[in-house]
């Protein structure tokens, strides 16, 4: 059995938002609303597995060219996030699926 699911993806941040912040909630971090977004949240309830979101906020301009700095700060941020999540939430011995979507299935 899995006993967490977390997503991974880039979100557009606002004018006034810094680059590279990292933001954490609940669901799937899907920038579209498509088949993949509703199948594993449906598969999440189905299961009732716990589903996390966690988004680095990027500009469009950013997240079509080679990453900056602070997209990279923020990247180390969301690995930070993701191992918190998975230190504090899950029992030692659990089962985590960690989902990169888009661009970050290249990120180690």
């Amino acid at each position: 059995k899995v006993d967490r699911i977390i997503t991974i993806d880039a979100a557009l941040k606002l004018e006034s938002e810094p680059s590279g912040e990292v933001a954490y909630g609940v669901g799937a971090a899907i920038g579209d609303i498509g088949p993949e977004k509703i199948a594993i949240e449906r598969t999440a309830m189905k299961y009732s597995i716990p589903l996390d979101a966690v988004v680095v906020k990027m500009s469009n301009e950013e997240a079509i060219n080679t990453m900056n700095k602070q997209v990279y700060e923020g990247v180390m941020k969301a690995l930070r996030v993701v191992k918190d999540i998975i230190r504090n939430k899950v029992e030692e011995g659990g089962k985590v699926v960690v989902v990169g979507i888009g661009n970050t299935i290249g990120i180690g």
